[in-house]
């Protein structure tokens, strides 16, 4: 499965377009990726807000027959569970990302503070440094991740393990939602780049609130502006729909008309981290229903002594990653993975005038892809009809079309989901 990315985008040509430019991004130059944050030496870089593929929800035998009457029955319940957090530090040097015990014991604060009105708690129940430049930057679904976390991961089904990194291409974080994977498969967690953490230099992300953001996914939530505004968005009704990601701190943005202004300070939006700080009552009983179906052992007593045993600081890191590569493996067929239809990367994106969509089937069936401008008018239909399983490509031919945003929005066996793409002329 390819990871899903947001693409390219010219940020200010964008903000432009929706006429909904946040005041503290308005002096950026032209980016390369969705967002611009402070490295350890103040330069002013470019990245993707988050990496996690936007993968439907698979059926599993303790889900229930009908989710929207279950998260209904349990509106305004909350869990009750301590997740004990494995905290990994991989880091390059003394200056570029070492975390400090403070840093990580903050990280666990802003959890707890996010979490609160969910019924979830965290505590700090391993935390170790591991120096390595070589293995200090990886990327989704390679070789190395999962090299680097059949090493280090503890218990994953009693434990959220959290990988502190340095990504490439600028991401902050991503994570794996509960079903693609069982609950004990050493895939999950979440891998998170360690200037995002509470005093890291990673400004205006520099507050936790990516780990927050990622503990999301992982616990079952969406993106707030999932499928846009059109299907079922982030299938939580207390969430209004959302066209687009936020930015900055747009206030009063409304990109769905009539849905309501769009949910900036959520924490599954895109917003700078002082700009999040609520998940809702309905996005609570969805990780009821996610946790209670797909982790339910979460919160337990982990594995007696995981934590000493999985110190592994004293060992030569490198070495040891090296000798799991080098075994193979990490060449199974065990990834974490979802066995849905997926929207893959848009390439190139931004785009002039052609461009190429990706999309995976897991089996034969019916795929509607379109394209759609900002007014949610469709403008193209890239397909229409039976394809078999397997990846498929098709282009987009911008010729005839106007300088500016499009969404690409595939449906197909139960899975609605859009992507952004930029037209400049």
């Amino acid at each position: 499965m390819n990871k899903m990315k947001l693409g390219f985008l010219i940020f200010c040509a964008a903000m432009v377009a929706l006429t909904v430019v946040a005041t503290a991004k308005t002096q950026l130059p032209e980016l390369s990726g969705d967002i611009a944050f402070a490295d350890p030496a103040g330069n002013l870089v470019t990245g993707t807000r988050c990496g996690t593929v936007d993968d439907t929800a698979i059926q599993a035998e303790r889900a229930p027959a009908d989710l929207d009457r279950w998260i209904q029955d349990h509106y305004g319940k909350a869990l009750n569970i301590t997740v004990p957090v494995a905290v990994h530090s991989i880091y390059e040097s003394q200056t570029n990302g070492y975390v400090t015990d403070q840093m990580v014991d903050d990280q666990i604060q802003v959890l707890n503070d996010a979490y609160a009105g969910t019924g979830i708690s965290f505590y700090l129940y391993h935390f170790a440094r591991y120096q390595s430049s070589k293995y200090f930057s990886w990327d989704m679904q390679t070789r190395q991740e999962k090299a680097v976390k059949q090493y280090l991961n503890i218990d994953p089904a009693h434990v959220l393990n959290i990988y502190l990194q340095s990504p490439p291409g600028g991401i902050l974080g991503w994570a794996y939602f509960p079903w693609m994977a069982p609950e004990n498969h050493w895939g999950h967690g979440l891998v998170i780049f360690w200037a995002s953490l509470p005093g890291g230099p990673a400004a205006p992300y520099n507050e936790g609130d990516t780990v927050t953001h990622e503990a999301g996914h992982y616990f079952g939530l969406y993106h707030t502006f999932q499928s846009g505004c059109w299907g079922q968005g982030d299938e939580v009704d207390d969430t209004p729909a959302e066209l687009l990601p936020a930015y900055g701190c747009p206030e009063g943005r409304d990109t769905c008309g009539s849905a309501g202004d769009d949910p900036i300070h959520n924490y599954m939006d895109y917003s700078d981290d002082y700009c999040m700080y609520e998940f809702t009552t309905g996005q609570a009983a969805r990780i009821d229903w996610a946790v209670t179906t797909y982790r339910p052992s979460l919160g337990g007593t982990p594995v007696k002594a995981a934590a000493m045993t999985a110190d592994k600081s004293g060992v030569d890191f490198d070495l040891a990653i090296d000798d799991i590569l080098a075994s193979g493996r990490v060449d199974g067929d065990d990834d974490v993975v979802g066995a849905v239809a997926a929207l893959d990367d848009v390439y190139p994106n931004p785009f002039n005038p052609m461009t190429t969509v990706s999309f995976m089937l897991p089996s034969t069936g019916q795929v509607r892809i379109g394209v759609y401008d900002v007014a949610g008018r469709l403008v193209r239909t890239l397909v229409d009809g039976t394809r078999e399983a397997g990846r498929h490509e098709v282009t987009l031919d911008g010729t005839g079309l106007a300088s500016g945003i499009y969404m690409v929005r595939m449906v197909s066996g139960g899975m609605d989901v859009t992507k952004r793409i930029t037209l400049l002329k």
